[in-house]
């Protein structure tokens, strides 16, 4: 991937965070990883999170979320890592991956 597909990418989860944020999907209590993870789901509001952890020394998260599809069914628990900005990078970087992948282990 190159770096303008990168930016691009970037620039489309910054905007959907934003109007997830406007539409008012995240309330101020919803911790920051946890709105850079809902901000990929296709409905953000059905969300639920388990087993999380975050690593000490990096502003890394890692845990599952399980959240509806377009048919209203919950797709089943998948492993995310959220990784916090930086100064090279301002937003947050989200992986969400298959439970069976392997190497796919959080934190």
């Amino acid at each position: 991937m190159n770096a303008t597909s990168i930016s691009i990418i970037v620039a489309g989860a910054a905007i959907a965070g934003a109007v997830l944020y406007a539409a008012g999907v995240f309330d101020a209590d919803t911790p920051d990883h946890r709105q850079a993870v809902m901000a990929q789901l296709v409905d953000p509001e059905s969300a639920r999170f388990r087993n999380e952890t975050q690593n000490d020394l990096l502003d890394i998260y890692c845990g599952e979320v399980n959240s509806q599809n377009r048919m209203g069914g919950y797709v089943g628990w998948k492993r995310y890592i959220a990784y916090g900005p930086t100064p090279e990078r301002s937003a947050w970087r989200v992986h969400i991956v298959d439970r069976t992948t392997p190497g796919s282990r959080p934190c």
